[in-house]
């Protein structure tokens, strides 16, 4: 059961922030603890999920932005003590600035001659997700690329085309899912990182889908905001 609704902000990752992403995807997507949400990529994947030097890439590409949805600790969550910190995941994952949480994480990346923009590594930490903190970011996202990068009209992302309990929730977004287009899996990619796939390789195609932000260029977020931050609904 997701925790109560926190009320968050959203800022831009810097390099000081790379540790605590990096736990954050993990633990979002592999391993025991990612089973503790619904988007885990457990059953099909073993290893990395992404390594440091790629992760800092992307922090610092200049056509691009890791964006982070954080929050104030309570004081319940700052003074866990050693032996609930053994055997429970943190609530999520703390970093460089004291006293807040990163509750989630997603990269955007300009691609100017297609006018779009192309929306990954999205990770919610697995206590938080079903609380709409997933969907708030996602929507920031969508406004970061319309107000950032003038002529930017649409956003597309790749899935795992067989996870489609996780493609439904973004048609439920507004996305489309897009027929004729599918994506191999870099499996060499993976073996290079020393992942194992659990699945066949056809399991592990990407669904590409898209979205035509021109419509929202004037809409109103489902969320209410003022100087701390945003309530998530």
């Amino acid at each position: 059961m997701p925790q109560t609704a926190p009320f968050i902000s959203f800022r831009v990752a810097n390099p000081k922030d790379l540790q605590v992403i990096h736990s954050l995807i993990e633990s979002a997507y592999r391993g025991d603890e990612s089973r503790l949400g619904w988007t885990t990529e457990a059953d099909y994947l073993t290893g990395n999920r992404i390594d440091d030097s790629t992760l800092l890439a992307k922090i610092t590409d200049p056509d691009g932005a890791v964006l982070l949805a954080t929050a104030a600790a309570t004081t319940s969550e700052n003074e866990r003590s050693p032996t609930n910190t053994e055997t429970q995941p943190p609530p999520a994952t703390q970093p460089q600035k004291a006293n807040e949480l990163v509750l989630a994480c997603c990269e955007v990346i300009r691609r100017e001659e297609a006018r779009s923009a192309y929306f990954g590594l999205f990770a919610v930490s697995p206590r938080r997700q079903g609380g709409g903190i997933g969907r708030a970011m996602l929507a920031h996202a969508e406004d970061y690329c319309l107000q950032r990068w003038a002529g930017v009209n649409r956003i597309y992302m790749r899935v795992i085309a067989s996870r489609a309990e996780l493609i439904a929730w973004y048609v439920r977004r507004g996305y489309q899912l897009r027929e004729d287009q599918f994506q191999a899996f870099p499996v060499e990619e993976l073996k290079k990182s020393g992942g194992v796939a659990l699945v066949p390789p056809e399991e592990l195609r990407f669904a590409v889908l898209e979205k035509d932000l021109g419509q929202f260029a004037e809409r109103k977020v489902e969320a209410t905001r003022g100087k701390a931050g945003t309530r998530v609904f």
